[in-house]
C-alpha cells in the first residue's frame, strides 16, 4: 500500500541519518571506555516515564552500564527496525516488539533466541504469554504487558429504559442477544445508540466475536497462512456486526480515537473497551458500570489478550548484558514492578499488586479487578502467529471498515480472503 511503503521508505531514511550518527561515536553501541557499555533501547513513545524508574535501579545495580533510550512512533519504530536490522546494524541492543509482529521480525533473524528462558517465562507469566513470544518452537522475546478487554454500561441510561444493570461476575456474563435487546430498550427511551465499539474496525478487538461463535482467529494451516474467513461462521458473525451500524443501533462515521467520548456523553448505553478507558472514564462524571464482555448463545467465551513484548537484537554487540536488562524489566518482580503499565502487568507479582491496588478501594474499581483477574486467565485469546500477521491486520481491518460502513459481509470477506491469499504467497 501507498501509504505503508512511504512509511517504510522515510523509516529507512530515518535509520541510516541515525546509523550514521551513532556509529561515529562507537562501532558497537558501548562508549569508548572499556570498562563500561551502553545498550541502546529503542522503543514507542509514551505518555509517561514508563521505564525510567527501572533503568535507574538497574544502572545502579550493574555500575558501569547506561541504557540509552529511543523513543519514535509506532509505526517509525516497525519501520526502523526493518530499515536498521536487515543490515545487521549493531547499534539497537533491545527493542520493544508488539506482540503479533514477533513472528516476522524472528522470521528474519532480527531477535536473538531467549528459548533458555522458557522455564522463567512460564514461571512468571503463564504458558499463554510464553506461547505469543514462541515462533517455530522458540522464544524470541520477554512478555512485558498483557490486555483484555470489557463492556462499560451506562447506568442512567438503563435505569431510565427500565433495564438491570448486568452483573460483573463473569459466570453471569450477558450474551450478545441480551445486550441487542436491552440496546434497543435503552435507544426507545431516548438513547442515541445501544451498542458502540471503541475500535470498531480493528481485528483486536473484535476478534472475540468470532472466536465465540465459533469461526476461530480467521488464520489457519502451516504457519498460519491460509485465511480462512469465508466459513459460515464467519460470514454469520461478519453480517451480525454490519446489521448493527445499518440498523442503527450503533454509529458510523466515528473514529476510535472520538468513540470513548460518545459514552462519557451519554449518547452510548453499552460500550466495548480495554480498561485504559477506565480512569477517564471515572473524572468525566459519567454513571457507569463495568461487566465482562458479552458472548454469543451457545459459544465460547472469548477476550482479547497480548500486549507488547520486549527483544533483543541478534546483533546486539552486548547480547548478555542486553539479555539481562530486557529480563530485568520484564520477569524480574523488582524491575517489573518499577515499570509504568502501558497495559495490564504480565509478571505474576506485579499483576496481583496492581489488582490489589483496585480492589481495596472497593465498589467499582473492585468489579473492574474481579473482571480482569478473570479474563486474564480464563477467557484470554492471543491473535494469531503468522509471518504474515500484519498483512492479515490491515486486510481485515479494512474489511470491517467497509462491512461497518454497510458493504455486504459476504462480499467483504470473500475479497480479503482473495487478497489474503495472493499476499501469504510470497511467505510460503
Amino acid at each position: 500500500m501507498s501509504n505503508h511503503t512511504t512509511r517504510m521508505v522515510l523509516g529507512a531514511l530515518v535509520a541510516s541519518v541515525l546509523f550514521a550518527a551513532v556509529a561515529g561515536c562507537s562501532s558497537t553501541g558501548g562508549s569508548s571506555n572499556s570498562g563500561s557499555v551502553t545498550l541502546n533501547f529503542l522503543h514507542t513513545k509514551n505518555a509517561d516515564p514508563t521505564w525510567a524508574k527501572a533503568i535507574s535501579a538497574f544502572e545502579k545495580a550493574n555500575p558501569g552500564v547506561t541504557i540509552k533510550e529511543t523513543e519514535t512512533s509506532f509505526d517509525d519504530l516497525n519501520s526502523q527496525i526493518q530499515a536498521r536490522l536487515s543490515v545487521k546494524d549493531d547499534t539497537i541492543d533491545v527493542y520493544t516488539v508488539d506482540g503479533p509482529r514477533l513472528a516476522n521480525s524472528a522470521a528474519q533473524g532480527f531477535l536473538a533466541d531467549l528459548s533458555s528462558y522458557k522455564s522463567d517465562i512460564v514461571s512468571q507469566t503463564g504458558s499463554s504469554a510464553a506461547d505469543s513470544v514462541t515462533y517455530a518452537g522458540k522464544q524470541y522475546a520477554f512478555p512485558q504487558w498483557t490486555s483484555t478487554n470489557l463492556m462499560f454500561y451506562n447506568k442512567s441510561v438503563l435505569k431510565a429504559a427500565g433495564v438491570a444493570d448486568p452483573s460483573a461476575d463473569p459466570a453471569s456474563r450477558q450474551t450478545w442477544e441480551d445486550i441487542v435487546a436491552n440496546g434497543k430498550k435503552a435507544q426507545a427511551a431516548g438513547t442515541k445508540y445501544a451498542v458502540g465499539f471503541e475500535q470498531v474496525d480493528r481485528y483486536y478487538q473484535l476478534q472475540p466475536l468470532f472466536e465465540s461463535a465459533g469461526g476461530g482467529s480467521g488464520l489457519t494451516g502451516k504457519g498460519n497462512l491460509t485465511p480462512a474467513i469465508t466459513t459460515p461462521e464467519w460470514e454469520k458473525t461478519a453480517s451480525w456486526y454490519g446489521n448493527l451500524f445499518s440498523s442503527g443501533l450503533s454509529p458510523r462515521g466515528i473514529p476510535v480515537e472520538q468513540m470513548p467520548d460518545q459514552f462519557t456523553s451519554g449518547n452510548i448505553a453499552y460500550f466495548v473497551g480495554g480498561p485504559w478507558n477506565y480512569p477517564a472514564f471515572a473524572k468525566s462524571g459519567v454513571d457507569f458500570g463495568v461487566a465482562p464482555f458479552p458472548y454469543f448463545d451457545g459459544g465460547k467465551k472469548v477476550t482479547t489478550s497480548t500486549s507488547w513484548t520486549v527483544g533483543v537484537s541478534a546483533f546486539s554487540a552486548h547480547k548478555d548484558i542486553a539479555e539481562k536488562f530486557a529480563k530485568y524489566i520484564t520477569l524480574d518482580p523488582k524491575g517489573a514492578n518499577l515499570v509504568y503499565p502501558e497495559g495490564l502487568p504480565i509478571q505474576k507479582d506485579s499483576l496481583t499488586s496492581y489488582l490489589a491496588d483496585l480492589t481495596a478501594k472497593g465498589g467499582r474499581d473492585a468489579d473492574l479487578a474481579g473482571i480482569i483477574k478473570y479474563e486474564v486467565a480464563n477467557t484470554g485469546v492471543a491473535r494469531p502467529t503468522s509471518v504474515g500477521y500484519v498483512d492479515f491486520e490491515t486486510t481485515m481491518n479494512k474489511a470491517f471498515a467497509d462491512i461497518r460502513n454497510g458493504t455486504d459481509a459476504k462480499t467483504s470477506l470473500d475479497g480479503a480472503s482473495t487478497q489474503l491469499t495472493t499476499q501469504f504467497a510470497r511467505y510460503k
